[in-house]
């Protein structure tokens, strides 16, 4: 179950706090692509935070992958509770809204 609709996302490298403002239109439960030419090698840790209209979650992850010139996928490592239930909320209102 994926949420397809465009959102926005602040993604910071752990290591050096380089950050990038970007889009998302694809994110799961354990994962998101982050749309950017700009990205960070694979296997970095990173802080993100996902908004969609007045909400938001925060995670850490991991980069997974990376399209070239298209951005990179990201996959979630740590989730706080309250994240956590706010990303699957999404998730639940995506899977309503194409049914």
């Amino acid at each position: 179950m994926t949420i397809e609709r465009e959102t926005s996302v602040e993604v910071v490298l752990e290591e050096t706090h380089d950050r990038i403002m970007a889009g998302t239109c694809d994110i799961g439960l354990h994962v998101c692509f982050v749309k950017t030419v700009f990205t960070f090698p694979i296997g970095s840790s990173v802080s993100l935070t996902i908004t969609e209209r007045s909400r938001s979650f925060s995670a850490m992850g991991e980069v997974s992958y990376l399209l070239t010139r298209e951005g990179m996928g990201i996959r979630f490592v740590e989730l706080a509770t309250r994240d956590s239930a706010v990303l699957h909320e999404w998730v639940d209102e995506e899977n309503a809204a194409s049914n």
